[in-house]
Order: C-alpha cells, then sequence, then structure tokens
C-alpha cells in the first residue's frame, strides 16, 4: 500500500502571531512601516486636496478628474520602471530618491500651484512617489524577513498593508483640516514636511542596512536588537 502523504509539522496560530508582532516591534520593520504610512498618506492627501484648490482656479469636477490623470499615470508607469532600476541597481537609492522627489513636488506645489500649469509635474511625481514607495518597501520588507529569519514574508508584508492603510486613512481629514484652518500653502507645505520626515526615516534604515554589509558595530548593534524582538 502507498505510504500516506507527510504533513508538515505546524506551530500553533500563537505561537506565530506573538512572532509576527516580535518581528514587527523591530527598529527596521517599523522605521518601513512607518515610511510607507507617511508617503501613502501624504500622497492621497494630495489627491484629496486637489478638488478643493482646483475650485479656486474656476474648475470643476470634470476638469478635477482629467487632472489627477497625471497622478495615476505617475504610479502605474514610474513604479514598474522604478523596480526594474532597483533590480539593477538595488532598492536604497531609488527607494531614498523618490521619497526625496516627492517632498520637492509637494513643496513646489505649495509655492507655485495651485494652477493647473503646476498639476502636471508635481503629481506625476506625486504618483510615482507612492507606487514606486509602496513597490520598494515591499521589497526590503521581504528582504528582511528572510535576513532576520523566524516570521514568513507573508506576516511580515502584512504589517506593510497595515501601515498602507493607516496612512491614507489619517492624513486627509488632517490635511483637510489645515486647508480649511490655514489655506492651501501651508497644507501643501505640511505634506512636504511629511515626507521629508519620511525621508529621515528611510535614511536610518538605509544607513543601518549599509552599515550591516561592512560589518562594523553598529550594525551588529542593531542586528541583535532586532532579533531581540523575534
Amino acid at each position: 500500500m502507498p505510504e500516506p502523504p507527510r504533513t508538515l509539522p505546524t506551530r500553533p496560530a500563537t505561537v506565530e502571531l506573538r512572532r509576527t508582532v516580535r518581528f514587527l516591534a523591530g527598529a527596521l520593520p517599523l522605521s518601513l512601516m512607518l515610511v510607507v504610512a507617511l508617503g501613502l498618506g501624504a500622497g492621497q492627501s494630495s489627491t484629496y486636496l486637489l478638488p478643493f484648490a482646483n475650485r479656486t482656479q474656476g474648475l470643476g469636477p470634470a476638469a478635477t478628474g482629467v487632472l489627477l490623470l497625471p497622478y495615476v499615470a505617475g504610479s502605474v508607469v514610474l513604479a514598474p520602471l522604478t523596480g526594474r532600476l532597483a533590480d539593477t541597481i538595488g532598492t536604497r537609492a531609488p527607494f531614498l530618491a523618490w521619497i526625496g522627489a516627492g517632498a520637492v513636488a509637494a513643496a513646489t506645489f505649495a509655492l507655485l500651484g495651485p494652477s493647473p500649469v503646476w498639476i502636471l509635474p508635481c503629481y506625476v511625481l506625486l504618483g510615482g512617489m507612492v507606487g514606486s514607495t509602496l513597490s520598494l518597501a515591499a521589497a526590503q520588507m521581504a528582504d528582511l524577513a528572510a535576513r532576520l529569519g523566524r516570521v514568513g514574508v507573508g506576516a511580515s508584508l502584512g504589517g506593510l498593508r497595515s501601515a498602507q492603510s493607516l496612512g491614507p486613512a489619517l492624513g486627509p481629514p488632517l490635511a483637510g483640516l489645515l486647508y480649511v484652518r490655514a489655506g492651501f500653502r501651508s497644507a501643501f507645505l505640511a505634506l512636504a514636511a511629511e515626507l521629508l520626515l519620511a525621508l529621515s526615516v528611510a535614511t536610518f534604515f538605509a544607513m543601518v542596512g549599509v552599515a550591516r554589509e561592512r560589518g562594523s558595530s553598529g550594525p551588529a548593534l542593531a542586528d541583535r536588537s532586532d532579533r531581540a524582538h523575534l
């Protein structure tokens, strides 16, 4: 008679949940989740505020819908191109570059907008920032889970998905409140500051990664700190 199929041993769900939570509570996973929450929150807020800004230019809903296309095009077209570039040179440089580009775009639109002339370049960059940041962060989170071990890639990406939802949920209401209280320029400058904060956190993540690869004492300490959470 044929042997019964072998089944792999499974750990209790509570054990897996604890390991996932401990992994996501580490400094590096938390920094990635924070970057995603801030980046996507700023991007979603920019699309939320655009209809209100367009009203001051006498533009209606139809025109606003058309003017949102650069944001969508930037995300759809530039994210895959960035992913292909990251396959060649790594994820760190494109990750930092896109967050910085998003901050520049938000600040430029705050100072020179809301003229429709500036919507095309600024919102192409903002859309590219959102799409590229999410895909590159997912790649880095999967790599981090593989290197630190004890947690699966799916579990690590689940934490990133939570951050992806949290940023767009909190960003637009806060941006809208600031728009009402302080006006268009202050609201978009706040988005630029939000992205600069994300850039600072992403830079920390990149520096720790570089230090690890060089085998200095800093990464060893960081590695022990992260593994202590596992």
